[in-house]
C-alpha cells in the first residue's frame, strides 16, 4: 500500500436531523470535505444520509470517517466501529442529547460557546473552533436594493424575514400581535418551509392584522427570498440563525427559554443579535434591530465571522483529525485493530480502536495493568 493510498480518507455526513435547515448545513459540510478529501487517489465525501435510520449503516461500511449532527447520527457511527468521528455544532446552540466524548472531534462555531461545551463533557482537548456553517447556496446579496425590485417589493422596503417555526415556541396570535405592532412600513416575509397548516392560517391571519406580508415555502430558490430580508426574527436555538447570518441579517431572538439561554447570550454578546426578554417586548425589540446605525454594526459584525469559509474549516478539522490519527498509529486495512484493542467488555468501547500511547509513562501505565490482569487470571484458573 502507498503512502497515498494510506493517508486517503473517505467521510460520511450523517444528520438524522428533519430540518430543512440541518439538510442545508449538512450540504455544505459535505460539498466542503469533498473538495478537501478529494485531493487524495481514492479520497473524496459521501453525501448526507437523508435516511439515517434506514441507510447509515452501509453508507458507514464505505466510510472512514463520519460527521455527525446530532447524537442518533454518533451512535450509529460509534456502532459501525467508524475510525473516527467527528460532531458537529454548527450554529450557537450548544444542546447535546448524548455523550460529546464519544466523539473524536468536536467541532463548535466560535471560542465564546468552548467553556460550555466543556462543562457539558466535551474532553478540552478534542473541541475546535470552526464557525457557523453558512447553509449550502446562502450567501450575502450583492445588491439588496436591486433583489427587492426584482420580486416586486419596493427597493426602499424594510423587510423581516419570520420562519414559522417560531410558531412552534411562541404562540402564533400573540407572535402575529406583536408583528403588528412594528414600525408602519415594514414588509413580513414568512418562511413556512413545508408546513401545510401554516401556510393556511397565515392566508387567514395575517391580514387580519394588518400585516403588510408575503410566504414562501422550501425550494431550490429560498436562499434568494432570504436574501430580502433586512432582519431575521427567530429562535436562538434554530437553524433560521445560520440561515439569517449567512446572507448577512442580523436576528432578533424571541424569548429563549431555558435551553436557549446560552445562545442567545452569545448572540447578543456578538452584536449580531437583539432579544425579547418576553414575547411582549418583541416589536420593540424589532423596531430597535432596524435602526439603520445598528443595523450597519450588526452586518459588519456578520462579516467577521466569516461564514463563508466555516465549511471549509470544519472539512479541514477532520482532516487533520485523521492526519493526526494516522500520525500515531500504523494504517490498518478498515476492519483491522489499530494499535491495541481490547477484546470483550463494552463492544461500542472496543469499537472505537484506541491507538497506543508512546509516551514512556503511558507505557508503564498500559504495562502494569496488563501484568495485573494477567496475575488475575492465572489465580482464577
Amino acid at each position: 500500500m502507498s503512502d497515498k493510498d494510506a493517508r486517503a480518507m473517505r467521510v460520511v455526513v450523517l444528520s438524522g436531523r428533519p430540518e430543512h435547515g440541518a439538510k442545508l448545513v449538512a450540504e455544505a459540510i459535505a460539498e466542503a470535505l469533498s473538495r478537501v478529501a478529494g485531493e487524495d487517489e481514492r479520497g473524496g465525501s459521501i453525501p448526507p444520509d437523508a435516511a439515517p435510520e434506514s441507510s447509515a449503516e452501509s453508507l458507514l461500511q464505505r466510510a472512514d470517517a463520519a460527521v455527525v449532527l446530532d447524537p442518533g447520527s454518533l451512535e450509529r457511527a460509534r456502532a459501525a466501529g467508524t475510525t473516527l468521528c467527528a460532531a458537529v455544532l454548527p450554529s450557537f446552540d450548544i444542546a447535546w442529547g448524548g455523550d460529546l466524548a464519544e466523539a473524536d472531534r468536536i467541532i463548535v462555531s466560535h471560542q465564546l460557546l468552548v467553556p460550555s461545551v466543556v462543562e457539558r463533557g466535551a474532553p478540552r482537548d478534542r473541541v475546535v473552533v470552526g464557525g457557523v456553517v453558512g447553509p449550502k447556496g446562502y450567501v450575502p446579496p450583492a445588491d439588496r436594493r436591486a433583489l427587492r425590485a426584482a420580486a416586486g417589493l419596493s427597493a426602499d422596503a424594510t423587510v423581516v424575514l419570520v420562519p414559522t417555526a417560531t410558531f412552534e415556541e411562541e404562540d402564533a396570535t400573540s407572535l402575529l400581535v406583536q408583528l403588528s405592532l412594528v414600525r408602519s412600513g415594514t414588509v413580513f416575509l414568512f418562511d413556512v418551509e413545508r408546513d401545510v397548516e401554516t401556510a393556511e392560517m397565515l392566508r387567514r391571519r395575517a391580514p387580519a392584522h394588518g400585516l403588510r406580508s408575503h410566504m414562501f415555502s422550501s425550494g431550490p430558490h429560498s436562499h434568494e427570498l432570504w436574501q430580502l430580508a433586512d432582519v431575521v426574527v427567530g429562535r436562538p436555538r434554530g437553524w433560521e440563525i445560520s440561515q439569517a447570518l449567512a446572507v448577512g441579517a442580523p436576528v432578533v431572538v424571541v424569548p429563549a427559554g431555558r435551553m436557549g439561554v446560552n445562545a442567545a447570550a452569545t448572540l447578543e454578546e456578538l452584536g449580531v443579535a437583539r432579544g425579547a426578554d418576553r414575547v411582549a417586548t418583541l416589536a420593540v425589540a424589532i423596531d430597535a434591530a432596524l435602526e439603520p446605525a445598528w443595523l450597519e454594526v450588526a452586518r459588519s459584525k456578520i462579516v467577521a465571522l466569516e461564514i463563508g469559509g466555516a465549511a471549509k474549516r470544519v472539512a479541514a478539522a477532520v482532516r487533520d483529525a485523521w492526519e493526526r490519527r494516522l500520525e500515531t498509529a500504523s494504517f490498518a486495512a478498515r476492519g483491522l485493530p489499530i494499535g491495541l484493542e481490547r477484546l470483550g467488555g463494552d463492544r461500542r468501547a472496543s469499537t472505537q480502536r484506541k491507538t497506543l500511547p508512546e509516551t514512556p509513562a503511558a507505557r508503564d501505565d498500559i504495562e502494569q495493568r496488563l501484568d495485573k490482569e494477567l496475575a488475575d487470571l492465572k489465580k482464577r484458573l
